[in-house]
């Protein structure tokens, strides 16, 4: 009988494709909670030639938690043979390694087409986790030499599976500061609000996925509500920014507005607080735009839906057939502000709930604890 895995007691390397900040994704709520289950945890931030050589510090959220910065040994992968690139990045991880003076049990990858062969970090048990999609056409090496892969969305499960079949769904995963508000929520229901409502938004403003366009109707068309967004909207922050003039005319347009509030990077548990007040949420991507996002899931909706808030959204694969979000049937979002419109109307008139119980109990059995126990199963079931 095969033995059951458990993440207790291990060294594990995380390979983040996102530094350590305020702005937390599920890179971050993972390295986390794995390590208050006792294991030592060194994330690995993406390579920062600004850097100077190699440092560890510990995180204030565990004392077995480590963020490790340090500086490429080489630049331009584009321009350099597959051959070399290997070569390179094999020389980069044993420089790692050796600073380090640990071996790892797990590797734990988020990062695409960075150490491409996860073999050659020697450890145990190599996972890729899809969380974001890649707008390459060929797969990164971390799919196909990864013992067990996971994804977060159907689309990502999909293009994973191309390069390796034992893939599995994994949803995005609700961090301890909203399930502590969750299990709040219940013992207060509140009633229905005035349409002088508070509408919620948190992400990066400088990605290219928010649908700008239709984004700018419904607040134009809503001056009695209050549109309070928070996340990354200034260059200078953890985030990658995008330069595309859609972008910066979307973020000069959010800041002449009367009727927005921009809150910027917060801490994750200020955020959290903050968002208990809002009466509605809601997310409107460009689905077809891009392979880079086609809005078949997102970190944030868990965070929205453990509110017990109705949550306003774009055609979202992940959820498809659940009641957990009102979203536009397809991936037009053509009458998305008729949507929005109707939604808010009917909250104000008690036609829809206020806050909805088993939606929160729906996000509440989707914590980052429990998705581990659930990654668990699955090594057990599916790695030899």
């Amino acid at each position: 009988m095969q033995k059951e895995f458990s993440f207790t007691n291990k060294v594990i390397f995380i390979v983040s494709p996102q530094h350590w900040g305020n702005m937390r994704v599920s890179k971050h709520h993972y390295a986390i909670e794995l390590a208050l289950k006792g294991n030592k945890v060194y994330f690995l931030e993406p390579p920062d030639s600004k850097h100077a050589g190699i440092s560890v510090k510990p995180a204030s959220e565990s004392e077995h938690l480590y963020i490790v910065r340090y500086k490429p040994l080489f630049r331009g992968k584009k321009y350099l043979p597959p051959f070399l690139y290997s070569l390179l990045i094999s020389l980069q991880l044993k420089k790692l390694k050796d600073y380090l003076g640990v071996q790892p049990d797990v590797v734990w990858s988020f990062h695409p087409f960075l150490f491409e062969n996860l073999k050659q970090f020697k450890a145990p048990l190599a996972i890729y986790f899809g969380a974001d999609l890649f707008i390459e056409n060929e797969l990164p090496g971390e799919i196909r030499t990864a013992d067990i892969c996971f994804a977060v969305s159907p689309t990502i499960l999909e293009r994973i599976k191309e390069g390796n079949a034992n893939v599995y769904f994994i949803n995005h995963g609700l961090s301890a500061v909203f399930l502590n508000h969750a299990a709040r929520r219940s013992e207060g229901l509140a009633a229905n609000p005035t349409p002088a409502m508070r509408i919620g938004y948190a992400g990066n403003l400088l990605m290219e996925a928010p649908d700008h366009a239709t984004m700018k109707k419904v607040i134009a068309a809503h001056p009695d509500k209050q549109f309070i967004f928070w996340g990354q909207y200034e260059k200078n922050g953890p985030f990658i920014g995008h330069d595309h003039p859609d972008v910066a005319d979307f973020v000069d347009f959010l800041k002449r507005q009367a009727n927005v509030i921009l809150r910027g990077v917060v801490p994750t548990g200020q955020m959290a607080a903050e968002m208990q007040q809002i009466d509605m949420f809601w997310i409107c991507w460009k689905t077809t735009a891009s392979r880079m996002w086609d809005g078949s899931n997102s970190h944030k909706l868990l965070e929205y839906i453990s509110t017990g808030r109705p949550v306003v959204a774009h055609h979202v694969a992940a959820y498809k057939g659940t009641t957990y979000l009102r979203m536009m049937p397809d991936s037009s979002n053509e009458q998305y502000p008729e949507l929005f419109s109707e939604t808010a109307k009917s909250i104000v008139s008690g036609r829809i709930k206020a806050v909805d119980e088993n939606h929160v109990q729906f996000a509440a059995g989707n914590t980052y604890r429990h998705q581990l126990e659930r990654i668990e199963a699955l090594i057990s079931a599916h790695v030899g």
